[in-house]
């Protein structure tokens, strides 16, 4: 035997023992209670259990989701449907895994619905454990487990209808507070998993009466029907049905009711960090199910002629929340939704002033959002509202009244809408809530300081002055002092640099909604450090905020710093380039260059000519340099 090929049959025996001293927990699945006997329209529950014998920590997440998280495989491959594809979230209930055993339970019916007797074998695919602890932890290969065989056979007659009675009663019955909830639970769990017609009128009722506790089973109640043409029909009719008050579930009952008819199961939960992800583009089965989809907001529009009363009021709300109409259509629908607005409940009058596409914006709607913001003034959606429609003198009243109302500071984005400078009637009520010392309520002081500097006169600088007394307070102080004392603003900058500490939030934020510079001694203090600092941090932010908030000759000295930090890297410009540790002085250049470059190109104080920015691009010593400037330089 030759040695390379010794040396690499040892390499791989080298690999294969380590792998076999990778610890693993010991991951078992197991009926629940025993039982492995089912009817057809019961539920179906497994149990994953853990231990940890190795002696080396392991975590385990338990978290019980609700839907189909682990992957499950079932042999024989017929008999069964999957309705819905496997799920991933980005948050987990993580414990440490000790050798007691650790139950986590596996609903079949959450993903899957057996519709043929027959014996049939489960095992899952278990990624739930990690090693090591909460402060560092290693990854475990997912374990596939033994198999559970299970029996199924058919629901005897009369069964279901018992069930159903059972369910009603249940539910009825069931005591207030938490021992009724679980009560509740449990009976729509089986109610869910039923398959027939006597459950099928059931469920229907359920989703038509908005029974808030069977919502969360919906899903699964519409997938295990058997008869799916006659779920549409029924589901259709009571949309329709003028008479009937529109359901919130309604339309995605229908659609997955047609997405199961088209043999298309339903997507997992989707991690939120996916959530922006750009959708593909639908398949010819998708696009005829979104049509569909269209077609009945379509017949909720052509009924509103015939609907009264709570009907007219919340279909007027669904025409508006729900995709699916023309542009045409969506005229018809706003029509409606102003109509009824006033007669809509708090929560939806603010969905549809944010949530809708667009937001509900119509001069009609302002008798309906003054009267509300006589009640509570500070109330966002209807305050954002009627500040875009109403005229100057109007919007004034308003603030007025939103920001010296009781309770909880409103944020300034809220009352962005108003570009005034100053409103000296906020002076009084600003000052008696800020004269004070905070305590330990640092933030609502903050919130209520930022209002100061936004909308107060220097008037009342004297009592805010005497209100600051902590470190905590410096952020919010220094917006009041650039606006009312900028000379002692720069004194305060001057204190907080020497900490590492630049608190131009939320000054910044402040001086964007006013579309004015800083002021001239404040700038003046930013140009000074930012000519004379090295810190590389310092550098970022100070060019940052000269972008934002400078004058259009400031450009130049950020590109000079620019310049200064390239000629000084150009040596090490490989290892800028390569660095993946942003900790390191290669990965501080690194980011200072792309943040200056980023400042430069973005800036609202001036604007780069495609030559200059071209140019300042060629010199980047990395791809996030050139991302920044938005240009991919070509090399001949």
């Amino acid at each position: 035997m030759s040695f390379a090929l010794t040396a690499a049959l040892f390499c791989i025996a080298g690999i294969t023992a380590a792998a076999q001293t990778v610890p693993m927990p010991e991951v078992t699945l197991e009926p629940h209670d025993g039982k492995t006997h089912f009817y057809l329209g019961e539920p179906i529950r497994l149990d994953l259990v853990f231990r940890n014998t190795s002696g080396t920590p392991m975590m385990l997440n338990g978290t019980d989701y609700g839907d189909l998280s682990d992957k499950v495989s079932i042999m024989p491959a017929e008999g069964w449907i999957q309705w819905r594809g496997q799920s991933g979230h980005d948050y987990a209930a993580v414990q440490t895994l000790t050798s007691h055993a650790e139950r986590v339970a596996v609903r079949l019916n959450d993903g899957y619905v057996f519709r043929k007797p027959g014996h049939y074998t489960i095992r899952v695919t278990a990624a739930r454990v990690s090693g090591g602890t909460m402060a560092k932890s290693t990854v475990i290969p997912p374990t596939l487990t033994n198999g559970v065989e299970i029996d199924l056979e058919e629901m005897p007659e009369g069964m279901e209808a018992d069930i159903v009675r059972q369910v009603q009663n249940e539910v009825t019955n069931a005591p207030a507070g938490v021992p009724g909830q679980r009560i509740r639970e449990a009976a729509f769990a089986r109610l869910a998993a039923l398959q027939g017609e006597d459950a099928l009128a059931e469920k229907v009722r359920r989703i038509v009466e908005e029974d808030e506790d069977f919502r969360s089973f919906m899903p699964v109640a519409m997938a295990t029907t058997r008869n799916l043409p006659r779920q549409l029909e029924l589901l259709q009719a009571a949309w329709r049905n003028p008479a009937n008050t529109p359901r919130w579930d309604e339309p995605s009952a229908i659609d997955e009711t047609r997405r199961l008819m088209a043999n298309l199961p339903l997507q997992g939960s989707k991690l939120t960090w996916q959530a922006g992800v750009v959708p593909t583009k639908p398949t010819d089965a998708e696009a005829q199910l979104i049509v569909a989809h269209n077609r009945d907001m379509e017949d909720l529009l052509a009924s509103m002629p015939q609907r009264t009363g709570e009907s007219r009021t919340v279909g007027a709300y669904y025409l508006l929340e729900f995709p699916g109409l023309t542009e045409a259509e969506k005229q018809q629908a706003h029509e409606y939704a102003v109509e009824e607005f006033p007669h809509m409940d708090n929560i939806m009058q603010g969905m549809l002033l944010q949530t809708a596409h667009p937001p509900l914006r119509d001069p009609r709607l302002l008798p309906a959002l003054k009267a509300t913001l006589d009640k509570t003034p500070a109330d966002r959606e209807p305050l954002i509202a009627a500040l875009e429609l109403t005229s100057d003198d109007d919007q004034k009243q308003i603030l007025i009244h939103a920001i010296c109302a009781p309770g909880y500071p409103i944020q300034l984005t809220t009352l962005a809408a108003w570009h005034g400078d100053r409103l000296p009637e906020v002076d009084t009520c600003l000052a008696n809530r800020l004269k004070s010392p905070p305590g330990d309520r640092a933030f609502l002081w903050n919130s209520e300081a930022i209002l100061a500097a936004r909308y107060a006169t220097p008037a009342i600088l004297p009592q805010i002055k005497a209100g600051w007394n902590a470190n905590a307070q410096d952020d919010a102080m220094l917006a009041v002092l650039m606006r009312m004392a900028p000379t002692e603003a720069v004194a305060l900058l001057d204190r907080t640099a020497s900490q590492n500490n630049l608190p131009f939030y939320p000054a910044d934020t402040i001086y964007e909604s006013l579309h004015q510079p800083f002021p001239p001694e404040v700038l003046t203090w930013i140009r000074h450090h930012l000519t004379t600092g090295s810190g590389l941090a310092e550098q970022r932010s100070l060019a940052y905020q000269l972008a934002g908030h400078g004058e259009a000759t400031d450009e130049m000295l950020i590109e000079r710093r620019l310049t200064d930090l390239r000629k000084t890297w150009a040596p090490r410009a490989s290892e800028v380039s390569s660095t993946t540790d942003w900790r390191t002085e290669t990965g501080e250049a690194r980011a200072t260059e792309r943040d200056l470059m980023s400042s430069l190109h973005n800036a609202t104080a001036w604007k780069l000519s495609p030559d200059k920015l071209q140019a300042l691009a060629a010199g980047c010593m990395s791809d996030e340099c050139r991302g920044a400037a938005s240009v991919h330089i070509i090399n001949h």
